[in-house]
């Protein structure tokens, strides 16, 4: 693993565990911060702000528009394959491409002419913001516990 590689790691296991800290307070399971109300950490203060200065800015007009997005977003490589079939399921995302629909909040995606000799290859990047992430976590939350209580009935 190359050092942009555990960086990137780095920065989306950050997001992913503040996420995990908010469904963690709501369970009653342990919890990853010392806040009272997960929400009281500064780092979703932090993410507001990079977020709106990012569409303030129309896309920073950047050539690395994905390394600024993966600040406060998390990429989809870093969702678990099992949350990631239920953005389909749900109809976060297109059926066939998996593309997030258009109409939906939270989600971003970044192209660029892909690297490494290959001509006419485009390389298509989606993020899906904390504050998504963690309603992803809700949804799959609510129907793991309505699930496990139709088994314990049908016993």
């Amino acid at each position: 693993m190359d050092i942009v590689e555990q960086y990137n790691n780095k920065l989306a296991q950050e997001l992913l565990n503040l996420a995990n800290d908010v469904i963690a307070d709501s369970s009653g399971t342990a919890r990853y911060f010392n806040y009272e109300n997960p929400y009281d950490n500064p780092k979703f203060k932090k993410l507001a702000k990079l977020e709106k200065k990012f569409r303030k800015s129309g896309r920073l007009g950047t050539p690395d528009v994905s390394g600024y997005l993966r600040e406060f977003c998390i990429p989809f490589e870093y969702i678990p394959e099992r949350l990631y079939l239920l953005m389909v399921w749900i109809g976060w995302l297109d059926d066939d491409t998996h593309v997030p629909r258009p109409h939906l909040k939270g989600f971003y995606t970044d192209t660029y002419h892909g690297l490494g000799g290959e001509e006419r290859t485009t390389k298509i990047w989606h993020y899906c913001t904390v504050d998504q992430y963690i309603e992803l976590l809700y949804i799959d939350s609510q129907l793991e516990g309505h699930y496990s209580k139709d088994k314990e009935i049908a016993c």
